[in-house]
């Protein structure tokens, strides 16, 4: 029997998947009813399983052991075409009395030493299989079969509650995506406006000794030209452009937001005297040359920079903004 520690992965489609790992409510009935199914059987051991099909193995995901020299470990994994699991699936047998004599070629069975084993599907309403809801023993018991339609109760519970948290998993994951959207620039992908005072308030409230935050603001000069002359997609590719650069000369902690037509905002929290650095290194990027019908348009960027280690955060933007302004009139990039 193959056994490893092991974690299902992290894929794109995990958030998909009925049950994730840090899952309460299918634990917390689960728990009780192993206990109960133990009781009722006299088995040693019961557990609950999930099945990974995508990836071969089965998991042991809770269990419940009351003899010594007897368990089923939580955690434990085989390769599902080993299990008794699927045996007892594929031939319609939920109770099997002799498991040496009937699957004595089952590997993980002779790790085990079980004997006795009882097993039902976990069906969800879709008519997946799950997992499986399992009572074994080592030692021969009687009249085993009288509490089958019990399990499928338990297995019916089951399935329900994970059905239930996949739901709310679901609804939470788009919720998670909403948010991220109604926060995001759609033409883009810059942050948001909504998203600057709250970032710029968290930052400044929780500023590290001997640092600053610093803002910095950018407005595209003489961008109404560019849309009356090229077109308003050729000014959509300029603003698109101008934010790739502005990410690209960021950092991956520091903000960069489209504020609304063509006025941007990147903010960083910097040692004391290095916004200038931050200011520069932003100005650099924010002159280029956009390819346009087989020619260029030279775009520039007029930039402002403020910074504070304390104060209202609006009034930041509000003293970079007018930095701004003051390069524009100036003439200076």
């Amino acid at each position: 029997m193959v056994v490893v520690t092991w974690v299902p992965p992290q894929r794109a489609s995990d958030e998909e998947r009925l049950l994730p790992a840090s899952d309460r409510e299918v634990e917390l009935l689960s728990r009780p009813l192993l206990e109960a199914l133990q009781e009722l059987t006299g088995l040693a051991s019961s557990y609950l399983t999930v099945i990974w099909a995508d990836d071969g193995v089965q998991e042991i995901r809770y269990s419940h052991n009351s003899r010594a020299g007897f368990a089923v470990p939580e955690g434990l994994l085989v390769p599902w075409e080993d299990t008794l699991c699927k045996r007892a699936l594929d031939e319609g047998r939920p109770l099997t009395v002799d498991v040496p004599t009937i699957w004595g070629d089952s590997q993980a069975a002779a790790d085990l030493g079980i004997e006795v084993y009882l097993s039902v599907p976990v069906e969800l309403s879709d008519g997946r299989v799950w997992g499986t809801l399992c009572a074994a023993d080592s030692r021969p018991a009687q009249a085993l079969s009288e509490h089958v339609p019990t399990m499928r109760v338990f297995a019916r519970l089951i399935a329900s509650a994970v059905e239930r948290e996949g739901v709310v998993a679901t609804e939470r994951a788009r919720a998670v995506r909403a948010r991220a959207e109604a926060d995001t620039d759609a033409l883009t992908g810059c942050a948001d406006r909504r998203v600057v005072e709250p970032w710029l308030a968290e930052r400044l409230a929780a500023l590290p000794d001997g640092h600053e935050l610093v803002v910095v603001y950018a407005d595209v000069d003489r961008f109404k030209s560019v849309n009356d002359t090229h077109g308003h997609t050729a000014g959509d590719r300029l603003l698109v452009e101008a934010a790739q650069r502005l990410r690209s000369a960021a950092r991956p902690e520091d903000l960069v937001a489209r504020l609304g037509g063509d006025e941007f905002l990147t903010a960083a929290v910097v040692p004391v005297g290095r916004g200038d650095a931050l200011e520069a290194r932003l100005r650099d990027a924010l002159s280029f040359s956009l390819p346009h019908d087989g020619g260029s348009i030279d775009v520039r960027l007029s930039v402002g920079m403020a910074s504070a280690t304390g104060g209202d955060v609006m009034d930041l933007v509000a003293a970079a903004d007018a930095a701004m302004y003051q390069a524009k009139s100036r003439g200076a990039p």
